[in-house]
């Protein structure tokens, strides 16, 4: 992804079929081109295929593994049906805390143990918010993104190998310029999707009371919750700016109370020239 939240492809490949040796290759490629020994210090979501499992734990066991979301639910709903299952599950997928996950895990533990040993077995850091690795900024739980580009490809897979690859690199060029040149436009110190953001948030600070503790803490209630917000430690009780990077609204409440620039503390992989198209 880029810093505007947008897909940013930079390999793919054609293989005889799916299976653990060719994403073993595939990652391996990948890997090296990438100067990343063992995928360390990356962030890999996965659809959870049997064969790419096993080629991350030989090619690359060191960077964090999410699982998309939306095909555990796939998996889930074939076994545990009902919309209670469906709320309770991607509410606890989608806790930015362990309170809030721990709370969604407890109900579905009292609508069937075995509900909840499924997905406790699967291992809360590979699909809860709340338990991921901060130093990834995008706090996003499904792959929906390759999707759509594996949509874009179903108009030459029928193609033969060579023209196919021709097809999708031209594409890929073309779109990176595109992505490049609309960005140049705007003008501003953070990428056009964490400005959308960013505005919504400002407005939303507006309903929030804040009591300062200090020149740095602060105690925020926003619909009837307290959070404590570190400014200097960008840190936050719902989780949102250590998994995001932006400050949400409690947090913005905070920063304007000290009347600073709430687009100051945005974190660099957001801001304009580091993750977007430079």
């Amino acid at each position: 992804m880029d810093g505007n939240n947008n897909i940013y492809p930079v390999a793919w490949a054609i293989v005889e079929i799916e299976n653990g040796e060719s994403w073993s290759w595939f990652l391996r490629l990948l890997m090296e081109d990438l100067g990343k020994e063992e995928g360390q210090g990356m962030t890999i979501m996965s659809d959870r295929q049997k064969g790419i499992r096993e080629a991350f734990k030989v090619v690359t066991p060191k960077p964090h593994i999410r699982y998309c979301v939306r095909y555990i639910w796939a998996n889930f709903k074939l076994q545990f049906t009902g919309i209670i299952f469906k709320e309770t599950f991607w509410n606890a997928a989608r806790a930015s805390t362990e309170a809030e996950f721990k709370r969604e895990m407890a109900g579905l533990k009292s609508l069937s143990e075995r509900v909840w040993k499924y997905l406790d077995d699967i291992g809360a850091y590979h699909w809860s918010r709340h338990a991921f690795n901060t130093s990834c900024k995008p706090n996003m739980l499904t792959n929906n993104m390759c999707e759509s580009f594996n949509a874009v490809l179903k108009e030459v897979r029928d193609k033969p190998i060579l023209t196919m690859m021709e097809w999708i690199r031209r594409y890929v060029m073309k779109r990176h310029y595109e992505k490049r040149e609309g960005v140049k436009v705007f003008d501003g110190k953070v990428m056009p999707y964490v400005d959308k953001f960013l505005k919504w948030a400002k407005n939303e600070a507006d309903c929030c009371d804040v009591w300062a503790s200090s020149n740095f803490s602060f105690e925020v209630m926003y619909m009837s919750k307290e959070y404590v917000v570190d400014l200097p430690t960008q840190t936050f009780t719902c989780g949102h700016w250590q998994l995001a990077g932006l400050p949400c609204q409690h947090a913005i409440a905070a920063i304007n109370n000290q009347r600073a620039n709430y687009k100051d503390f945005v974190h660099e992989n957001q801001s304009m020239g580091k993750g977007g198209y430079g």
